[in-house]
């Protein structure tokens, strides 16, 4: 019977090359805006051009200098039943 001898084992050396960079996470913009200041067109909004929204406005603008804005539909500059108007009813 004849043997074999096996060469002798082969022996490898590897090297490994680990390179890590830390990089930040992205910046992600908030989901909510910030608070915009300061860039309101008006002070006070009145809904509604009765007698109380019509006060209320003019104090408004007349004594604390504020921006007014009255909303009132249908509207017309002479109250009547059919298109409404800035005044209302007298409730005194």
């Amino acid at each position: 019977m004849r043997s074999f001898f096996l060469d002798a084992p082969q022996v490898y050396t590897i090297t490994i090359i680990l390179v890590v960079t830390l990089v930040p996470p992205p910046i992600v913009p908030p989901l909510i805006a910030p608070p915009m200041a300061n860039t309101y067109d008006y002070d006070l909004v009145t809904i509604g051009a009765g007698s109380g929204g019509t006060r209320a406005s003019r104090l408004s603008a007349a004594v604390y200098k504020q921006r007014v804005a009255v909303i009132e539909l249908p509207f017309n500059y002479v109250a009547s039943d059919q298109t409404g108007g800035a005044g209302g009813t007298y409730v005194g």
